[in-house]
């Protein structure tokens, strides 16, 4: 066996790559649980509470002196490892959301410990750490795509099931190994600027990089497309971190070139397509240089204290990333856009690197560079899946609007397939879409719009009102026009969007909006009410439909009928029937609205626990 293969399948690595593979996934279904359902496992536990609970485990670190101590090298590794992978096999299995919760949580202290004492057997091998957090955020991203970005963690199918024991086993197979070589040896703790450096290459990555559905929603291209490019970060990471090793920059050009890929990255919301891509490259590259310089050096044994601080900072500043900056800015405004995470993580890996002096460079293969390029046939596989033929629709349209709660139903399970059955018995030819998540951690890093489209066989729009937040549109018809535009917006609250197509119907065109309006307050609605009569212009063959987060006797409802728009759900006789699933089981906010000239047949709102709101779906005729 070759000495690249031998570093490929030596013990260390597969360690690394399962580690990175098992703790994100239970992040991925921990946070959904955490944030859709506070008070899942403890019903009189306040969001507060389930933050602190939060905070408490992403501290896990702290443990890593202390367990050291008490267990030693060897049972230490083993309690980190081997609880991961019992946990994980155990996230698996389970399919109550209570126990779920647990048992991800369990996984997050073992991964973030474990972590904590694998990185420190890798250390004396800088490209083969650099290797292993790539080829792990490489497989990860591979597993994900695999399932169309449906954590197969949430899954129960034979093939989920299995690939999660093959990666338990690989762990406890790895750890089996480096107890035995290292039974002796005693473990140095990571210096404070690799820890805090680390967390942030995760974070940036996780959040970005090798988020497959990001990629998508932000280029605008199909999700094999984002899947190519994901591999072509990887092998250009790894291009970086290795060109750091052997040639090395002055500390002034570093600055000069993380700030031009900081600027980049100011302007990435405004753009799509090859000009997000080159982005993308230029930081998973510059990302990877930097990680390359801050772990070439080989740091003096800390003390106690400054671990204890560096491993809680560290820890913080991953979940704070992850979830308070990159998703909760997107729904309540914060002095924070799209490029404010990935940039910080830049700025942070660049405070943390240093210029190599001349004797500490050194040749590395670039043939390592390649070796990411082998996901490359996972997109491939999904370029030639069969599309769903569509064929136009004669003299009726079956519409259907369907608030999806980012793909979460109301325990807080990432639950594609319930919402995709769900709208499959009603067999629409159009779904308004709303709450469309594309690759936000705290809903599972899923691709909601993308994966339904897919397995519903339907083409779709998909516009971003903030971030990877927006509406949808799914249409068995083929779409004549595709637009978007934003609503008008408070203070407070997040960006709110429409997105609108046309399609022929009986040699006609119509025209159909989906949106969703402000949640909070009237004064917030009306002027986006008004926007959307704007926009209407008295049109004919016309819908508009969405969550309007508004009761039928409300000045906003009342303005839009007003206007001429006519409500189908009241004119079938279904005024009094309610769309809220939880939080208030009495109210109508979901509404199907026409211009004149329609008729209505077939009115229907299924019951469901696949989301919070319920959809409702009529025939339209004009």
């Amino acid at each position: 066996m070759s000495a690249t293969a031998r570093r490929l399948v030596s013990p260390e690595a597969i360690l690394g790559v399962t580690t990175i593979v098992a703790f994100l996934q239970a992040v991925r279904v921990y946070l959904p649980l955490t944030v859709f359902h506070p008070g899942l496992w403890w019903r009189t536990a306040s969001e507060i509470q389930l933050g602190l609970l939060t905070l408490v485990l992403f501290c896990a670190p702290l443990l890593a002196p202390l367990v050291t101590r008490l267990l030693g090298v060897r049972r230490s590794l083993w309690l980190a490892f081997g609880g991961l992978a019992l946990m994980r096999l155990a996230l698996q299995l389970a399919s109550n959301p209570h126990v779920m919760h647990i048992f991800a949580a369990a996984a997050i202290v073992c991964g973030l410990l474990g972590a904590t004492l694998w990185a420190r057997h890798l250390r004396s091998d800088v490209v083969g750490f650099i290797l292993t957090v790539f080829l792990g955020l490489a497989l990860d991203a591979g597993l994900n795509l695999t399932f169309l970005t449906w954590d197969y963690a949430w899954q129960r199918s034979l093939p989920a099931i299995l690939i999660a024991f093959i990666i338990s086993a690989g762990l406890v197979y790895s750890v089996s190994v480096v107890t035995r070589a290292n039974a002796d040896r005693q473990i140095v703790p990571l210096s404070s600027h690799r820890l805090l450096a680390l967390a942030v290459f995760l974070a940036l990555h996780v959040i970005l990089i090798h988020n497959p559905a990001a990629v998508a929603s932000l280029t605008g291209f199909s999700l094999p497309v984002a899947g190519v490019v994901v591999f072509a970060c990887t092998s250009v990471g790894i291009l970086g971190a290795l060109a750091a090793l052997c040639r090395p920059l002055s500390a002034p050009l570093r600055i000069g070139i993380a700030a031009v890929v900081v600027l980049d990255l100011v302007v990435i919301r405004t753009q799509t397509g090859l000009t997000v891509v080159l982005v993308l490259l230029a930081a998973s590259a510059l990302s990877g240089w930097l990680l390359a310089l801050s772990y070439s050096q080989t740091p003096e044994r800390p003390r106690v204290i400054s671990w204890l601080l560096a491993s809680l900072g560290a820890s913080l500043v991953f979940l704070l990333l992850l979830l308070a900056i990159n998703y909760l800015g997107g729904f309540v405004r914060m002095p924070v856009e799209l490029w404010f995470a990935p940039s910080l993580a830049i700025v942070i890996l660049l405070l943390m690197s240093r210029t190599l002096a001349p004797d500490e460079q050194r040749y590395v293969a670039f043939k390592w560079v390649l070796v990411p390029l082998i996901g490359l046939l996972i997109p491939a596989a999904l370029f030639v899946q069969p599309v769903a033929e569509q064929s136009a629709a004669t003299d009726s349209l079956r519409v259907m609007t369907y608030n999806i709660r980012q793909g979460i139903d109301i325990e807080g399970r990432v639950a594609l397939e319930a919402q995709a059955a769900t709208i499959e018995a009603e067999h629409p030819d159009i779904v308004l879409l709303q709450e469309v998540m594309r690759g936000a951690i705290a809903s599972g890093n899923v691709d909601t719009v993308g994966w339904l489209a897919q397995r519903l066989g339907m083409d779709y729009h998909y516009a971003a009102a903030d971030r990877q937040f927006g509406n949808a549109i799914l249409s068995r018809v083929p779409i004549l026009e595709r637009g978007s535009g934003l609503l008008p917006r408070n203070d407070e609250m997040g960006q709110r969007n429409y997105v609108r197509i046309v399609v022929d119907v009986g040699g006609e065109p119509v025209t159909i909006i989906s949106t969703h309006l402000d949640h909070q307050r009237r004064e917030n609605r009306l002027p986006q009410v008004a926007s959307l009569i704007d926009l209407w212009a008295g049109a004919p063959r016309t819908i508009i439909g969405g969550d309007l987060n508004s009761k039928p006797d409300s000045a906003e409802i009342q303005a839009l009928l007003d206007a001429g728009l006519v409500d189908a759900q009241a004119v079938t006789g279904n005024g009094d029937v309610f769309t809220a699933n939880t939080f208030d089981p009495q109210a109508r906010i979901d509404y199907i609205l026409t211009s004149p000239g329609a008729t209505f047949s077939d009115f229907s709102r299924p019951l469901s626990d696949a989301s919070d709101h319920l959809p409702i779906v009529v025939t339209v005729r004009f």
